[in-house]
């Protein structure tokens, strides 16, 4: 078998790889969310799953995606740049990095030279794993390079772009339409597009709070992400079997919770 390594570095790829990587760990901050979970939320959802005859597994599975996209959007859609954003934030670095070198530079050998030194100093009362306890003051080059770099990641990201760009959640979007996709394709639920496979995730977006419906995230899913996780490769073996634990680990948290609130 062909190893993950030895697959094609590309965005879907990446994506995947990512969301693998982060299932492990959402499931001690899942179960909290789920705990804290308005009951109309719950509710919600459970009637929602009532009426496509869902399992409970598929159930919890819409639960943690409800969750994941509620977070999302919440935290990481508002603050997601346009390409245009990027540039001027990294441009604002090249032009800080240029306007701390020419301050240092109008310092006076002794002070210049004081500087370096209390700083560094100061810095041996900080703990080992401070990063800045290398470079308590930046050099001259080292502010050349840091100005010379973010200004070629500036071009480079504005590069092929309109004006302004577009902020990059559709990607993400599509990410967890897989996720309500994996609850209902046991179901029989085909994830095709206007059928009622996208009408459950309008509601869902809804519920968590997208401001859109999920047609374009629908279509992305189905032209970029899903023939890479319907097919045998590594990624998609990979990701299966981290879905299947991590809702096996979310289900037995979740037992475990209701056992203490309803004892028997």
């Amino acid at each position: 078998m062909q190893s993950l390594s030895d697959e094609p570095v590309d965005a879907e790829a990446s994506l995947l790889n990512s969301m693998i990587e982060s299932l492990g760990a959402s499931v001690d901050r899942i179960a909290v969310a789920l705990k804290d979970l308005p009951p109309e939320k719950r509710q919600a959802i459970a009637s929602l799953c009532a009426v496509h005859n869902l399992s409970q597994k598929s159930e919890i599975q819409i639960l943690w995606a409800h969750c994941e996209l509620a977070e999302f959007q919440e935290l990481r859609g508002a603050s997601a740049k346009t390409p245009k954003e990027r540039a001027e934030a990294l441009l604002a670095v090249a032009s800080s990095s240029r306007a701390l070198y020419e301050a240092i530079a109008e310092l006076s050998l002794r002070d210049s030279f004081d500087l370096h030194l209390l700083s560094n100093t100061l810095a041996e009362g900080w703990p080992l794993d401070t990063p800045e306890k290398s470079i308590p003051v930046p050099t001259a080059m080292q502010l050349e390079t840091v100005g010379r770099i973010a200004q070629a990641m500036a071009s480079e990201v504005t590069a092929g772009t309109g004006a302004s760009g577009r902020r990059p959640t559709l990607p993400r979007y599509a990410a967890h339409v897989g996720q309500i996709w994996r609850a209902v394709r046991d179901a029989g639920i085909s994830p095709g597009r206007g059928g009622e496979f996208e009408k459950l995730c309008d509601e869902i977006f809804s519920l968590a709070g997208v401001p859109s419906k999920a047609e374009g995230a629908v279509r992305y899913f189905n032209e970029k992400l899903l023939p890479r996780l319907s097919a045998a490769n590594p990624v998609s073996e990979s990701f299966d079997a981290a879905i299947e634990a991590s809702i096996a680990a979310l289900m037995e948290k979740m037992g475990t919770e209701d056992l203490r609130k309803n004892p028997p």
